[in-house]
């Protein structure tokens, strides 16, 4: 028996939030991650470095299981090479450690920082061209040892 469909249906596109929809996509998927045993973002956390009460860099993660994803990640330019940006990643290990994580994962792109993540340990487990247009971007991902 062949199934005939004969409703069309508005489908939209919108830069506006739409709350309700927003609400019936949000409870769907947590109804499919528990059919699933999936888990939602557990936690997110931050670390900033300060010279006294200037801003010098900082890190914000987000906790997914076992794993952390480095969200955003900066160094101001006049503290640069100074290895505030090492001392962060040190510290995202660490609270790594203290929450049971067994990985941290991020994205950069060849003109931010590939180089510095590698020598951090992180390896390049994706690659992907013209994103941003000309340009390649990296997914990286290190194995966190508890």
């Amino acid at each position: 028996m062949a199934l005939e469909h004969n409703h069309f249906y508005n489908i939209i596109t919108s830069e506006e939030g739409i709350e309700e929809a927003n609400t019936i996509l949000e409870k769907k998927q947590k109804a499919h991650n528990k059919v699933n045993n999936l888990h939602d973002k557990n936690s997110d956390f931050a670390i900033v470095a300060l010279d006294n009460d200037v801003f010098v860099g900082g890190v914000t993660c987000d906790v997914y299981e076992d794993s952390i994803y480095v969200h955003l990640f900066v160094v101001n330019e006049s503290y640069r090479k100074q290895h505030i940006g090492k001392k962060l990643m040190h510290r995202v290990e660490q609270e790594a450690r203290k929450r049971a994580c067994i990985q941290i994962n991020l994205g950069t792109a060849e003109f931010q920082a590939e180089g510095f993540y590698e020598k951090l340990g992180f390896e390049v487990v994706y690659t992907r061209d013209d994103n941003p247009k000309g340009y390649q971007c990296y997914t990286l991902h290190k194995k966190v040892s508890i």
